[in-house]
C-alpha cells in the first residue's frame, strides 16, 4: 500500500471537509511532476495547476528511522480542476481537490518525520480555512481508507527566508538581462537579494573615476598634439581626449534617481529580511507578494504600516493600506483590496516580535549603511591604486615615445624649439636626400582572427621604428586618422613587421618596402615561434630601449590588459545603473515597450529591418538580447567605433569584419533608458 497526505477540500468552495462515513472513490489522476530537494533545507515547491507546497528542513526519515540528509525526490499530484473528477462521494456527485505527495530516495519510500508539518496552499483568495488534513491509504480497487485528521489552522506558515524574494520583481529581469557582469556569473534568488540591498542609501560605486586613456602613439601625429615650454602635454599622445562620455548624463537629467522621496530604501527592506524575524508574517510568500506591489508604489510610508505592526493580522494592514491608496487614487488600491479580502492571519508567534522589530530597525538599518561605507571605500582604494599603476606606466610609454620622437626628427634635420620641432634647410636639390610628408597604409589579412595585432615600420638607415595606428580593424596607417602621413626621408631601404597574438600563439610577418615609392601594403601573418620572433624583432635602433619593437610590445601588451580591465568597469558602471533603475522603480520612468517600438521606427529602421530577421545594411537583430547583454547593446548602440576602436571586445571586432566599411552611426543623443527600451522592444519580439 501506498501512503500519502492528501489535503481535501470542495473543489468549487474550498471551505468544507468530507464525512468520514462516506467512502470515496478515486477514479483517475492527472500526470505526476517530479522535483529534486535537499531535505536539509526549507523548500517552497510550486505545482503547475498554482498549488503550493511548503517543506520544512529535516521532515523525513528512513522507514527505520534515520534522517534524511541526501537529496529527495517528490512526486506530486495535484488535481484542482473539476475536470480532473480526482474523488467522488458514494454516490459519485462530489467533485473534491485533492494533492497527493510522496517521498522518494532512488527505489525506497520515505516518511514523515513525527511532528513535522507539511504546509500545502491551494490557490483561491477565497480561502476562509475550515480545511480538513487527512492520511490516506490506496487499494487496489481504488477505494482510500482515510484515517482521522486534524482542522487546518489559520495561522500563517513562516518559511525559509532565503526562498523568499525581497526585491522589485522587475529587477529580478533585468539582472537576467545584464549577466555576465564582474564576477557575477549566473541568475539566483540570493544574488538579486545581495545586489538589490546594495543599492541602499541611494548611492552606487563609481567604478570609472580616474581611467586613463591607454591607446596613445608619438605626439607629432596625433589630433589633440599641444607642444609649448619645450614639451608636450599628456593628452598630446592619446588617440582620443577621453576615456568615454559618462553613461548616465543627459542633458540636465542624471539617470538613475535613487531618491528615497520616490521609492523605498533597500536599507529597510534589507533589515526586514533577518532571520531574528523568522517566525513572523515577513517570513512569508503572502508578504513577499505585498513587497513585490509596495516596491513598485515606492512609498515607504506604505511599508511602515507592515513593519510597525507585526502583531496584528495581515488582513487588517491590508485595510490600511488600501485605504490610503483609495484615498490618493492611486491604481493599486484594488491590488490591496484583493489582498484584504483573503483575510490572511498573522503568524502564531508574529506579536512576540514587534517590538523587538521596532525598537532595532534604525540600529540594524545603521549597521547595514556602515557596512556598505566601507564596502564602497574598499572598492574606491582599490580602484585607486589601480589607476595610480596605470597612470605611472603610461607616464614611462610617453617618456619612452618622446625619446623615440627625437630622435627620428633629429635624424631627419629637424630641430627642436620651445614651439616645437622646425625644418631650418632650404628646400633639398637632390631628391634622394628629400625629406617629405608620406603616407603608407598597411593591410594586415584576417585581422579579426587575432586577440592582438600591431604594426611598426621600420627605418633601417636612420635606426628608428615607428608603430602605425590602427584606422579601422586591420587597416594600420601613419600619422593620425585624420592626417594619415608622417615625415620621411624619401627612397630609403626600409621593411614594415606585423606581429599578433591569438591566446598564447603568437604571429608575424615582415615585407621590405622604399621608403616614398610604396604607400600601400598588404601582410599575411604565418605562426612563428618565439624564437623565430625575437630573430623577425632583432633590429636594435639607437636611443636604447626607445626603437626596440620588443620593448614596444611589452607596454602595448599591458596596456591590452588595462583596456580589458576597464571595459570590464563601463559594463559594471552600465549594469550597476540598469539595476539601481529598477531598484527604485517608481523614481524611473522607463519607456515602455510600445514606445521603444516607436524609438527603433525611428532610429533603427534605416539599417535594420523592422521584422527583425531581414539583413539589410545592419544586421538582423531577432535574437540578439540572448547573445549580449543589455549593456553591451546600450554601449554598441551609443557608439560603436569608439568600441571597435579599442580592440577589446571580440564581438565589436567580428561585426566590424562582417559589416564593415559600413560605419554604424553614433546615438549619444539617446539616453540609456531610450536605448534600454529599444532592447526591450527587440526581446519582446523573440
Amino acid at each position: 500500500m501506498k501512503h500519502f497526505l492528501v489535503l481535501l477540500v470542495p473543489l468549487l468552495l474550498f471551505s468544507g471537509c468530507t464525512s468520514d462515513s462516506a467512502p470515496l472513490q478515486l477514479r483517475s489522476l492527472p500526470s505526476e511532476q517530479l522535483f529534486q530537494i535537499d531535505p536539509t533545507r526549507d523548500t517552497i515547491l510550486y505545482g503547475d495547476d498554482g498549488l503550493r507546497l511548503f517543506i520544512p528542513a529535516n521532515s523525513f526519515r528512513f522507514p527505520k528511522g534515520d534522517l534524511v540528509q541526501d537529496e529527495v525526490e517528490i512526486n506530486l499530484i495535484e488535481a484542482l480542476h473539476p475536470a480532473d473528477q480526482i474523488l467522488l462521494d458514494a454516490n459519485g456527485k462530489f467533485p473534491l481537490g485533492a494533492a497527493r505527495i510522496e517521498a522518494w530516495q532512488k527505489n525506497e519510500q520515505l516518511q514523515m518525520v513525527k511532528g513535522a508539518k507539511v504546509l500545502i496552499q491551494f490557490p483561491n483568495p477565497t480561502n476562509t480555512g475550515g480545511l480538513s488534513l487527512r492520511s490516506g491509504t490506496l487499494k487496489r480497487k481504488g477505494d482510500i481508507k482515510w484515517s482521522k485528521g486534524g482542522n487546518a489552522k489559520n495561522f500563517l506558515v513562516p518559511v525559509d527566508f532565503r526562498t523568499l524574494p525581497f526585491h522589485p520583481p522587475a529587477f529580478s529581469k533585468e539582472l537576467g538581462n545584464c549577466l555576465p557582469f564582474g564576477k557575477f556569473e549566473r541568475h539566483s534568488l540570493a544574488l538579486a537579494d545581495s545586489l538589490y540591498f546594495s543599492f541602499a542609501g541611494g548611492r552606487i560605486p563609481d567604478l570609472t573615476n580616474g581611467l586613463l586613456q591607454t591607446q596613445m602613439n608619438e605626439a607629432l601625429y596625433q589630433p589633440h598634439q599641444e607642444f609649448f615650454n619645450w614639451k608636450y602635454t599628456a593628452q598630446s599622445y592619446l588617440n582620443e581626449p577621453e576615456v568615454e562620455d559618462k553613461a548616465y548624463t543627459h542633458g540636465a537629467d542624471t539617470w538613475p534617481n535613487m531618491d528615497n522621496s520616490c521609492g523605498i530604501d533597500p536599507g529597510k527592506v534589507q533589515a526586514a529580511k533577518s532571520d531574528d524575524f523568522s517566525q513572523t508574517f515577513l517570513a512569508t510568500p503572502a508578504f513577499a507578494e505585498r513587497l513585490a506591489v509596495l516596491l513598485e508604489i515606492g512609498e515607504e510610508s506604505l511599508l511602515d504600516l507592515y513593519l510597525d505592526n507585526l502583531e496584528k493580522d495581515l488582513w487588517e494592514i491590508d485595510e490600511q493600506v488600501k485605504t490610503r491608496l483609495q484615498n490618493a487614487q492611486h491604481p493599486k488600491a484594488e491590488t490591496f483590496a484583493a489582498f484584504a479580502v483573503q483575510g490572511l492571519t498573522n503568524t502564531k508567534e508574529g506579536e512576540h516580535y514587534a517590538e523587538l522589530f521596532r525598537t532595532t530597525l534604525s540600529n540594524r538599518m545603521a549597521v547595514y549603511g556602515e557596512e556598505l561605507n566601507r564596502q564602497h571605500a574598499a572598492i574606491a582604494a582599490a580602484l585607486k591604486t589601480e589607476n595610480e599603476q596605470v597612470a605611472s606606466l603610461t607616464a614611462a610609454y610617453q617618456d619612452l615615445l618622446w625619446q623615440r620622437e627625437q630622435h627620428r626628427m633629429q635624424a631627419l634635420t629637424f630641430e627642436l624649439t620651445s614651439t616645437g620641432w622646425i625644418w631650418p634647410h632650404p628646400e633639398p636639390e637632390i631628391a634622394k636626400d628629400t625629406v617629405a610628408r608620406v603616407q603608407l597604409f598597411v593591410e594586415v589579412e584576417e585581422r579579426h582572427k587575432f586577440d592582438e595585432c600591431y604594426v611598426y615600420a621600420v627605418f633601417l638607415k636612420q635606426g628608428s621604428i615607428y608603430r602605425l595606428n590602427e584606422k579601422r580593424p586591420g587597416l594600420f596607417v601613419v600619422g593620425s586618422q585624420p592626417e594619415p602621413w608622417m615625415w620621411m626621408k624619401l627612397h630609403q631601404s626600409a621593411k614594415v613587421v606585423a606581429v599578433a597574438y591569438r591566446g598564447e600563439r603568437v604571429y608575424a610577418a615582415e615585407l621590405p618596402y622604399r621608403t616614398g615609392s610604396d604607400e600601400a601594403l598588404e601582410l599575411e601573418l604565418k605562426r612563428t615561434s618565439r624564437k623565430d620572433l625575437r630573430a623577425t624583432l632583432r633590429f636594435r635602433g639607437a636611443a636604447g630601449r626607445a626603437n626596440r619593437i620588443a620593448a614596444d610590445l611589452s607596454y602595448l601588451r599591458q596596456f591590452k590588459v588595462e583596456r580589458e580591465r576597464q571595459s570590464a568597469l563601463w559594463s559594471q558602471h552600465y549594469a550597476l545603473g540598469l539595476l539601481a533603475a529598477k531598484a527604485y522603480p517608481a523614481c524611473n520612468d522607463e519607456p515602455s515597450i510600445a514606445e521603444g517600438r516607436q524609438l527603433f521606427q525611428k532610429h533603427c529602421i534605416t539599417c535594420h529591418a523592422a521584422d527583425l530577421k531581414t539583413p539589410l545594411t545592419g544586421p538582423a537583430l531577432h535574437g540578439i538580447t540572448n547573445e549580449v547583454t543589455k549593456m553591451w547593446f546600450i554601449r554598441f548602440t551609443q557608439n560603436s567605433q569608439r568600441m571597435i576602436a579599442e580592440g577589446v571586445d571580440p564581438r565589436a571586432l567580428q561585426q566590424w569584419h562582417d559589416w564593415g566599411p559600413t560605419v554604424m552611426n553614433s546615438f549619444d543623443n539617446l539616453t540609456v533608458p531610450e536605448i534600454s527600451a529599444i532592447y526591450n522592444y527587440v526581446q519582446s519580439q523573440e
